[in-house]
């Protein structure tokens, strides 16, 4: 299998084929993306075809692009800065979840609660959201465990 290597962003080269690709297919505006069917914004480069080649280009939305553009090796570096990032400054975020976050109205009991009350089949999530003070929707994410996580 032939890699290729991408043309340096802004190189001669790069702006030269790019000039190509738009003069023969237009604005990638014109076309959707390949991937989700949104208008495209940008052409992209194939990663797997010759980037001399005007047919190794595809329109592409920018997040689409970003993601494309995200090989493995940059996943890798970036999730090790977080990591290094979180060490220097100390796992914050466990300090803060639940009612340990200073805006939070409900404690660790009333959660545990809710949980127990929904899943009776007794209350709806408006029900609870009146008796203990905050919105269905705050119920709806608790039950369905995107907040409150590390509660069981």
């Amino acid at each position: 299998m032939t890699t290729f290597t991408a043309l340096e962003s802004g190189s001669r080269e790069y702006n030269r084929i790019h000039g190509i690709v738009r003069d023969t297919y237009g604005l990638a505006a014109e076309y959707y993306c390949i991937e989700c069917e949104k208008p495209a914004h940008e052409w992209a480069w194939q990663h797997d075809k010759n980037p001399q080649l005007i047919t190794s280009y595809e329109p592409l939305c920018y997040s689409c692009h970003k993601k494309y553009d995200m090989t493995e090796e940059k996943k890798v570096k970036m999730r090790a800065q977080l990591i290094c990032a979180r060490s220097e400054r100390g796992n914050q975020s466990e300090y803060n979840t639940g009612s340990k976050n200073g805006k939070a109205i409900l404690g660790d009991k009333d959660v545990l609660e809710i949980r127990i009350k929904y899943a009776s089949g007794n209350y709806t999530y408006k029900d609870l959201g009146y008796i203990y003070g905050v919105s269905y929707l705050t119920i709806s994410s608790i039950v369905r465990r995107q907040r409150w996580k590390h509660l069981p």
